[in-house]
């Protein structure tokens, strides 16, 4: 069985969750970001109930970005275990390169296009900064 690249303190009790999340880059190769108010995020999300890992995909990008999928990549997948709002969780995310159809534009979150290397070590799930290393090979 392979093992996946875990990042994080496992919590006992923790719930767990799955997420689906994007690196999207422009023709001068900035990343595509969301700003958060615990760090930079990549576009993505978790996965809602009845969803497939790929639908949440494409809502999210379209919730945060205004942005629909063209093509996409499988990069990978990593475990992160964190906390937030005093709640332990344990997610498996899931990511995959991605050239927009359309977008972005306009949206319910605020996002900007950095140099890769401005990203690394403020994602606030260190397994992004994993996702980034595969992405740029």
């Amino acid at each position: 069985m392979t093992q996946i690249p875990t990042f994080g303190k496992p919590v006992p009790g923790a719930r767990s969750r799955e997420g689906s999340y994007a690196l999207i880059f422009d023709p001068a190769g900035r990343l595509l970001v969301v700003l958060g108010r615990r760090g930079l995020f990549l576009p993505g999300g978790g996965v809602d109930p009845g969803e497939t890992p790929e639908q949440a995909l494409a809502r999210e990008l379209q919730e945060e970005c205004a942005l629909a999928i063209g093509r996409q990549e499988w990069l990978g997948e990593a475990l992160q275990h964190f906390v937030v709002d005093g709640e332990p969780i344990r997610m498996v995310a899931r990511f995959w390169r991605i050239t927009p159809a359309s977008g972005p534009g306009p949206a319910e979150d605020v996002w900007e296009w950095r140099e890769p290397q401005e990203c690394r070590g403020r994602f606030f799930h260190a397994c992004a900064d994993w996702a980034l290393g595969v992405a740029l090979g």
